[in-house]
C-alpha cells in the first residue's frame, strides 16, 4: 500500500499545479481583507489622538484664575495642520518607509517579476472630494450655560466638597421658617392694610353722594311745591291765548306805521315884507304857475289812490288794521305826504306872488310877460302882468275850494279818520307790555325747569356715586373676607393678633353702609328722578304753535313761533275775529299726570319715609368740617411721606458705578433679557409689593431647602463659586468688618475700616479674606467691574439699576421680617391710638382709625427696615429675626442699638436671592452672566485687553474624515489576471466621526 505514496509518476504535481493559481488569490484577498479590517482602529486611534492634540491648546489662564478649562482663543493654526498630523498618524505604525518599499518588492518580485513603487502597506487615503477635518462643536463653548454650569461644578467638586457647603444650606434652613413667615406676615398687612382703605374709600364716596343730596335737598322740592307749580300753569293757556290776540290784532304787523294828522297847508301863509322883491315879480309868476301844475298832479294821484282805498265805516272795520291797510297804499308811491308838500308849496308861492304884485306900480302891472304852457294851468302866454296874475289866482282859488278846504276831498277825508285812528291808537302798537308778559310766563316755567333739572342732575349725580359707594361696599365685603381668611389661615403672632382685631370690629360702617341699603337708597332715588324727568316733560310740553313756552322769552320769538300769516289778517272786524280764534295754537302736558307722588317717589326724601343709608350719612357727616378733613388728610400724608428720604437712601449703592458689563460686546447673555427691577427703587413703600416679592421669593422656599445636600448640590457649588469669585457692593466693607473683630457700628465703622486698609491689601496666599478660590486678588485690577459683578450675575442690567434691585429686594426682605415687632410695640400704643380717633373723628370716617395706625407702623417698619440697610450697606450684619426691644424706630423716637455679629450680612443676602435665582426656572440666565462677568475680567483685565470672547473658548472638538483602503494584492498581474482587477480601487471605505472634550 505504501507503494502509492512512492510513485514519481507526476499526479500531484499535476494536481497541485493546478490549485495553486486559485490559492495565490485567494490569499491575496485575504491579505487585502485583513488590510481593510486593520485600517479601522488604525483611523479611530489616529482621529483620537488628533482630537487629544487638539484639546492640549487649553487656556491656562482661564484655569488659572478662574479653574475653567477651555481651548485658547486662537487655534486655527493647529485645526489648519490636524489634516497633515492625521495623514502622518494612519501610515503604518512601525514600518518605515524604505521598509515598507523593500518587503513589497519582494512580494512583487515573487509574483510578478517587477518591483513595485509601494511605500505604506496600509495604503489608506481619503476619499476623492473629502478631507479630514477637525472643528469645534456647534454651542460647545463656555458661552453654553449648560457647559459653564458643568465646569463650575467639576470645577467645586475638588475645591469644596459636598460638606464645604452645607453650612450655606444649614443657614438657609434655619431662617426659611423666619422668610416663609415673613411671607405671611406681609401678605396679612396688606389684606388688613387694603380691607381698611376700602372702608376709607367707601366713607369717601358716601360723602360725595350726601354732598350731593344736600345740595338737592337745599332745592326745597317737596310735594306741596310741586302742587303750587301745577296751580300756577292752569291760568297759561288763558294768558297765551290774550297775549296770541293782542299780537294779531295790534302788533304784528303795526310796528311801522305812519303817524297820520291833518297837516297845515299854509292857505293863510303871508310872507314877510322884506323876503318879497318886486323885481323878481316874474319869476313869481313862473313858480305859481308851476305850483298849480304840480298840485293839480298831485291832487290827481291822491284821488286816484284814495278810490282804491278801503271805505271806513264804523262798526264794521278794526281801527287798527284800517290803519295799516290805508298806511300800505300810501306808502307805496308817497302820495299823501307829496299832496301835502304840493299844497303847501302852492299857497306859499301863491301868497308871495300876490305880495310882489302888491308892491308894483300900475305901469309895472300893465308890463307885459310871457308864460309858459304848463299842463294843468290855464293861463299862459304873453300877457301883461295883471292879466297873468288874475288868471293865476282865480285858478288857485277854484283849487283851494276844490280841494285845501273841501272836507270832502281824499286829503280832508284821509287825514281826518287816519288821524284820528293814529292818535287814539298809537299807545296799542307799542309791545312793551306783551314782551313782559311773555317774559314773566317764559321766566316762571324756567324756575321750575331749572330747578327741577339741577334735581335731576344732582340725583343722579348722588346714584353714580351710590353705585361706585355700593362697589366699594361690596369689594369692602370682599376684602373683609379675604382678610379674615388671611387670618384664619396664618398661624403666626400677627395672625393671632389680627384674629381678634377683627372679632371686636366696629360694626357702624360694617352693617349700616351694606350694598343692600345703599342700593335702597339707589332705588329710591331712581324713582325721584322718573319724577322730575315727568315734571321736566310736561313744562316742555306746554307749548304755543308747538314751541315750549319756556322758550319764549320775547315779544319777538312770540311772533316768530307765532305761525301767523300776515296776510290773512284782515281789517274788517268779523273776519280779523275767526282769523284770530282759528290760527292760536296751544297744547298742554301729558305728562303731568305722571307726576302723582306716592311714598316711593317723594322728592322729600330727608322728610319722607328716609332710606336708612342716608340717615348713617347725615348721623357721619352733618356736622362734617372741610378744614379739619384736609388737615386729618394731610396729616396723613405727612406720615406717609415721614420716612421716604430714608427709605430711598437706603437703595443706594456704596461705590461709584464703575465699569458696565452690560455694555461689553459679544455677551454670552445677550440672548436673555436682563430681570426686572425688584424691590422699592422710588422710595415709596406699599405692604401689597412687599408680599408680592417676599412671596415671589419664598413661596417654595421651606420645601427646597429641606431637600438634601445631594440633591442641591449643583446649585449650592455654584452658589459658593459665584460668592467666592466675584466682588459685590459691600465686599471690602464686610472684609474689614471681620477684620476688626466686632466694636464696630454706624457712628464709628468709617474709621475703624480705614485702620484696616493696610491689612485688607495683603498680598499673601494665606490671607483668604481677600482672594478667590484659584487665590487670586479680587480687586479693580483683575476685577473689571469691581464691586458690581454679584448683583450684575442675578439681574443683569446697569450697575446702578441691579444695585438698587438688590437693595430694594432686601429692602423687602427685611421690612417683611421687620412687621411682627413693630406692630407688636406700636399698634396698642395708647398716644397713636388717641391720634388715629382724633384723626378718624376729623375726617368722618374717612381716615378710619385702624388705617391711620397702619400708615404710622408701615412708616415706622419702613424706618427700621431703612436704618438696617445702612448697617448693611456699610459691612455690618443685621439680626434676621428681631424682637421689640431689638428695634431701633418706635413710635416714641428713634434709639440706636448695639451690633450682632450672629446676623445675615448684605452677601448673605445675595446668597440667598442667588439661591432662589439658580434653584428656579432662570438658572441659565444666572450662567450666561457668570459667562459675562469672566469674560469681561479675562478680556479687559487678566489679558490686557486681548479681546477675550467666551465664543472662542471651545469646550468641545468633532473629528469628521471619509476614507478608503487601496487593493495592495488583488490588483497585481498574476491575481488580476485570473480573478479580474478591482474596478474602483477601492477594498475598503471607512468612515470616522469623533468628538473629545475637556
Amino acid at each position: 500500500m505504501l507503494q502509492i505514496f512512492r510513485k514519481k509518476d507526476g499526479a500531484v504535481s499535476v494536481f497541485l499545479t493546478i490549485i495553486l493559481v486559485p490559492m495565490i488569490v485567494v490569499s491575496c484577498l485575504f491579505v487585502d481583507a485583513c488590510r481593510a479590517k486593520l485600517a479601522e482602529p488604525v483611523v479611530s486611534s489616529a482621529g483620537d489622538l488628533t482630537l487629544n492634540t487638539a484639546l492640549t491648546q487649553y487656556d491656562a489662564t482661564l484655569n488659572d484664575y478662574y479653574g475653567l478649562m477651555a481651548s485658547s482663543q486662537n487655534v486655527d493654526e493647529f485645526l489648519n495642520n490636524a489634516n497633515e498630523y492625521f495623514q502622518a498618524c494612519i501610515t503604518s505604525q512601525g514600518v518605515s518607509a524604505s521598509e515598507g518599499k523593500e518587503f513589497a518588492d519582494e512580494i512583487s518580485g515573487l509574483l510578478t517579476g517587477r518591483s513595485s513603487d509601494i511605500t505604506d502597506l496600509l495604503q489608506i487615503s481619503e476619499t476623492e472630494g473629502s478631507s479630514f477635518t477637525i472643528k469645534p462643536v456647534e454651542n460647545g463653548t463656555l458661552e453654553n450655560p449648560a457647559l459653564m454650569k458643568k465646569e463650575i461644578v467639576e470645577f467645586m467638586k475638588y475645591r469644596a466638597p459636598i460638606d464645604g457647603v452645607s453650612d450655606v444650606l444649614q443657614k438657609f434652613k434655619d431662617s426659611s421658617k423666619d422668610l416663609t413667615d415673613a411671607q405671611k406676615n406681609a401678605d396679612l398687612v396688606d389684606k388688613k392694610q387694603k380691607f381698611y382703605e376700602e372702608e376709607g374709600e367707601l366713607v369717601k364716596k358716601s360723602k360725595e353722594a350726601y354732598d350731593k343730596l344736600q345740595e338737592y335737598i337745599n332745592l326745597n322740592i317737596t310735594q306741596e311745591s310741586v302742587s303750587e307749580m301745577k296751580s300756577s300753569f292752569e291760568s297759561v293757556e288763558n294768558d297765551y291765548k290774550n297775549l296770541h290776540i293782542k299780537m294779531v290784532k295790534d302788533l304784528y304787523n303795526t310796528q311801522r306805521l305812519a303817524q297820520y294828522s291833518k297837516s297845515d297847508l299854509y292857505e293863510n301863509w303871508k310872507p314877510k315884507e322884506n323876503e318879497i322883491q318886486k323885481g323878481q315879480v316874474n319869476s313869481y309868476i313862473n313858480n305859481a304857475a308851476t305850483s298849480i301844475r304840480d298840485f293839480v298832479n298831485a291832487a290827481g294821484h291822491l284821488d286816484n289812490v284814495y278810490g282804491q282805498m278801503p271805505k271806513y265805516q264804523a262798526g264794521t272795520v278794526y281801527d287798527i288794521q284800517y290803519w295799516v291797510a290805508c298806511n300800505e297804499i300810501l306808502q307805496q308811491n308817497n302820495y299823501y305826504s307829496n299832496y301835502v308838500s304840493k299844497a303847501q308849496s302852492l299857497c306859499k308861492n301863491m301868497a308871495k306872488l300876490k305880495a310882489a304884485m302888491d308892491q308894483l306900480s300900475d305901469e309895472e302891472k300893465e308890463e307885459s310877460y310871457t308864460l309858459k304852457n304848463y299842463k294843468n294851468v290855464d293861463t299862459y302866454g304873453e300877457k301883461k302882468r295883471s292879466e297873468l296874475y288874475e288868471g293865476l289866482s282865480t285858478q288857485y282859488e277854484n283849487l283851494k275850494k276844490n280841494y285845501i278846504t273841501n272836507s270832502q276831498s281824499a286829503y280832508n277825508q284821509l287825514a281826518g279818520n287816519l288821524g284820528r285812528i293814529s292818535k287814539e291808537n298809537i299807545d296799542n302798537i307799542t309791545t312793551g307790555s306783551t314782551d313782559e308778559k311773555v317774559r314773566e310766563i317764559a321766566n316762571k316755567f324756567n324756575e321750575y325747569y331749572t330747578k327741577y333739572d339741577n334735581a335731576y342732575s344732582l340725583i343722579d349725580s348722588a346714584v353714580g356715586l351710590l353705585k361706585a359707594a355700593k362697589s366699594r361696599s361690596e369689594e369692602y365685603q370682599e376684602k373683609y373676607r379675604t382678610w379674615k381668611n388671611a387670618a384664619d389661615q396664618c398661624n403666626t403672632t400677627m395672625g393671632e393678633e389680627d384674629r381678634k382685631e377683627i372679632a371686636d370690629l366696629n360694626d357702624d360702617v360694617f352693617k349700616r353702609a351694606t350694598p343692600e341699603k345703599i342700593q335702597e337708597l339707589i332705588d329710591r332715588l331712581n324713582n325721584v328722578k322718573s319724577l322730575l324727568g315727568n315734571l321736566k316733560k310736561a313744562i316742555d310740553e306746554y307749548k304755543y304753535n308747538g314751541t315750549s313756552v319756556r322758550k319764549i322769552d320775547s315779544y319777538s320769538t312770540l311772533k316768530n313761533k307765532s305761525g301767523v300769516n300776515a296776510n290773512k289778517i284782515s281789517y274788517k272786524k268779523q273776519e280779523l275775529e275767526k282769523y284770530t280764534q282759528d290760527s292760536f295754537k296751544f297744547t298742554t302736558s301729558s305728562a303731568i299726570g305722571k307726576t302723582g307722588i306716592t311714598d316711593a317717589n317723594n322728592p322729600a326724601i330727608d322728610k319722607v319715609n328716609t332710606p336708612d343709608f342716608y340717615n348713617w350719612m347725615k348721623d357721619r357727616f352733618q356736622d362734617y368740617d372741610e378744614e379739619k378733613k384736609n388737615q386729618a388728610e394731610k396729616d396723613k400724608e405727612e406720615e406717609e411721606k415721614k420716612h421716604d428720604d430714608k427709605v430711598k437712601d437706603a437703595n443706594q449703592a456704596n461705590s461709584d458705578a464703575g465699569n458696565e458689563i452690560k455694555d461689553i460686546a459679544d455677551r454670552p447673555s445677550a440672548a436673555y433679557a436682563a430681570l426686572l427691577q425688584e424691590g422699592f427703587t422710588d422710595g415709596k413703600v406699599k405692604a401689597s409689593k412687599v408680599a408680592s416679592i417676599v412671596s415671589g421669593l419664598f413661596s417654595d422656599f421651606s420645601g427646597t431647602v429641606n431637600q438634601t445636600a445631594v440633591d442641591l448640590r449643583d446649585d449650592l457649588y455654584t452658589l459658593d463659586y459665584i460668592m467666592n469669585m466675584f466682588s459685590y457692593d459691600t465686599f471690602e466693607k464686610e472684609g474689614k468688618y471681620h477684620l476688626c473683630g466686632g466694636g464696630v457700628n454706624l457712628s464709628n465703622y468709617e474709621s475703624n475700616y480705614n485702620a484696616q486698609s493696610e491689612a485688607w491689601n495683603n498680598e499673601a496666599v494665606t490671607f483668604s479674606e481677600n482672594k478667590t478660590l484659584t487665590n487670586k486678588m479680587i480687586n479693580s485690577s483683575n476685577n473689571y467691574s469691581y464691586g458690581n459683578e454679584v448683583e450684575y450675575i442675578i439681574y443683569g442690567n446697569s450697575n446702578e439699576k441691579n444695585k438698587k434691585s438688590a437693595y430694594g429686594t432686601i429692602f423687602a426682605i427685611r421690612y417683611a421680617l421687620n412687621l411682627p415687632p413693630e406692630f407688636q410695640e406700636n399698634w396698642n400704643d395708647t398716644t397713636l391710638k388717641g391720634m388715629a380717633i382724633a384723626i378718624e373723628s376729623a375726617s368722618s370716617g374717612i381716615i378710619p382709625a385702624p388705617l391711620f395706625k397702619l400708615v404710622v407702623v408701615l412708616g415706622l417698619t419702613a424706618a427700621e427696615t431703612a436704618s438696617d440697610m445702612q448697617y448693611l450697606k456699610n459691612g455690618m450684619p443685621v439680626e434676621l429675626v428681631k424682637n421689640k426691644d431689638q428695634l431701633t424706630w418706635t413710635y416714641a423716637g428713634y434709639s440706636e442699638k448695639a451690633v450682632s455679629g450672629k446676623g445675615f450680612f448684605y452677601s448673605d443676602y445675595l446668597k440667598l436671592i442667588l439661591f432662589t435665582k439658580l434653584t428656579g426656572n432662570n438658572e441659565y440666565a444666572v450662567y450666561a452672566r457668570i459667562a459675562d462677568v469672566i469674560q469681561a475680567n479675562m478680556g479687559q483685565k487678566i489679558s490686557n485687553n486681548s479681546g477675550f470672547v467666551m465664543k472662542k473658548a471651545n469646550v468641545y472638538y468633532s473629528a469628521e474624515a471619509n476614507l478608503k483602503v487601496e487593493p495592495l494584492m488583488l490588483n497585481l498581474p498574476l491575481t488580476s489576471d485570473y480573478s479580474g482587477s478591482v474596478s474602483d480601487g477601492i477594498i475598503g471605505q471607512i468612515k470616522y466621526k469623533a468628538y473629545k472634550g475637556y
